[in-house]
């Protein structure tokens, strides 16, 4: 009994002949196909305007079919047709449905910003007055060109000219902005007057650590009265000729002064005149192949870099790559710095040297009990040297505890007594001429 696929919609005849040593038979019979249908569509536009009108045409296949469009945004919204005409009022981006059916079943198919509409742009903008120079910010969306007129036969095309009038008056200043879709027009009236007060300022100290404190000094013409502003400073308003401000995070900051007279006011702003760098924070990964490490320094806001290795080496390479002698456990410190101090962060790496042939002299070392109270006792021989330095660290990589005892006989046998440390990680490391050795000890209370 054989099996078809059909690959199309249709009556087909099946004719089956049976056939043996006395003779054959013939049969036939009708089939009628219907597959399923596949939803697509084609559109003769997929962006423009506000306005737009999208034709949309269902791909054919064959008859018996429905659709059920779904047009987000769109007029109409919805749509039984095989090929409807919508309208796109507004801007925006906008999905479209499509499932078509027939007796054989349903598909859908659905696409997000399958129509992009644009806005034409709008125009407004502000003026700020000083003597005789007028600044202006531009607060138009969706514009790609600006036509500026001073009202004095002067035009400009950048984005927030500033412009200086050469007399009194009372000018119109207009702003056109276009884009692809259309322009848009606004429009102030400005007064200039000579005996407007002038704004100005300068500062002493606009860069520093905090808490930074800034110098300011008035150089405003033609005032009576003035008034400061300082975001992000204290105070953050002042009425003093010449104020100082104390800035206590980072960050970068502006500073207004406006003036003041009978005939009126002038403000002038100087943009990110403050900076406050951010204190660093020291951050790294690492990559390991057996003895060969690779340090990946994430630290931010840093200048300069200090590794401590945990052997005894350093480097002050931003991303150094360094190879241990011998197996043990090793605390990394990164210490990352910059003008406003320094932050401290380690991490402990396991380094296993298979096959290695030791070539310095033996060295046997035991501190016990560990976990401990903070009361231990280590036990050292190694080759002598003239002092050993012992130091610990905690696992921020603070120094706790530091001391040089005499090792001219090559041993050590000494307790330690350091119960007023909180509970925690530590790390102890013995130095000499000689060599450097590190173990991990746990203060448990």
């Amino acid at each position: 009994a054989p099996s078809h696929t059909y690959e199309a919609d249709g009556t087909y005849t099946v004719t089956l002949i049976a056939a043996n040593a006395c003779g054959n038979d013939t049969t036939s019979s009708e089939v009628n196909i219907l597959l399923p249908p596949v939803a697509s569509w084609e559109q003769n536009s997929i962006e423009g305007c506000e306005g737009l009108s999208v034709q949309f045409n269902a791909a054919p296949q064959g008859s018996g079919l429905t659709y059920a469009w779904t047009f987000e945004g769109g007029s109409p919204a919805s749509s039984d047709l095989p090929d409807p005409t919508v309208t796109y009022a507004a801007a925006g981006n906008y999905a479209v449905q499509l499932i078509v059916t027939n007796a054989a079943g349903a598909d859908t198919i659905a696409q997000n910003g399958a129509v992009v509409v644009s806005a034409g742009p709008t125009s407004a903008f502000t003026a700020s007055i000083n003597g005789f120079e007028a600044t202006f910010e531009n607060n138009s969306e969706g514009a790609s060109t600006y036509f500026w007129d001073f009202g004095d036969l002067n035009i400009s095309d950048l984005f927030a000219p500033g412009h200086v009038y050469n007399e009194d008056g009372v000018y119109t200043v207009v702003l056109i902005t276009t884009n692809s879709c259309g322009s848009d027009t606004s429009s102030i009236t400005i007064t200039i007057d000579s005996a407007l007060p002038v704004a100005a300022f300068d500062l002493e100290t606009g860069e520093g650590c905090a808490p930074l404190t800034v110098y300011f000094f008035n150089e405003s013409v033609n005032a009576d009265s003035i008034h400061w502003s300082f975001p992000g400073g204290t105070p953050s308003e002042s009425a003093e000729i010449n104020p100082v401000v104390t800035y206590e995070n980072p960050g970068t900051y502006n500073a207004t002064i406006v003036a003041y007279n009978t005939a009126g006011s002038a403000a002038m702003t100087q943009m990110n005149i403050i900076s406050v760098p951010a204190a660093p924070v020291a951050l790294f990964d690492i990559e390991q192949d057996q003895a060969s490490v690779n340090f990946i320094n994430n630290a931010q806001n840093a200048s300069a870099f200090e590794w401590h290795f945990g052997d005894g080496t350093i480097s002050t390479e931003a991303n150094p790559s360094h190879t241990y002698s011998e197996s043990g456990d090793y605390l990394v410190f990164l210490i990352a710095k910059n003008a406003c101090g320094s932050d401290t962060i380690s991490k402990e790496i396991q380094i296993l040297i298979v096959g290695s042939t030791e070539t310095t002299p033996e060295l046997e070392f035991k501190l016990f009990p560990n976990p401990n109270d903070g009361n231990f006792f280590i036990e050292l021989k190694a080759f002598p040297a003239p002092v050993a330095e012992l130091t610990l660290f905690d696992a921020l990589g603070q120094l706790v505890h530091r001391e040089s005892i005499s090792f001219q006989s090559g041993q050590i046998q000494k307790s330690f007594d350091l119960d007023r440390l909180s509970a925690g990680v530590f790390w102890l490391s013995v130095k000499t001429k000689d060599f450097y050795i590190t173990r991990k000890v746990i203060f448990q209370y």
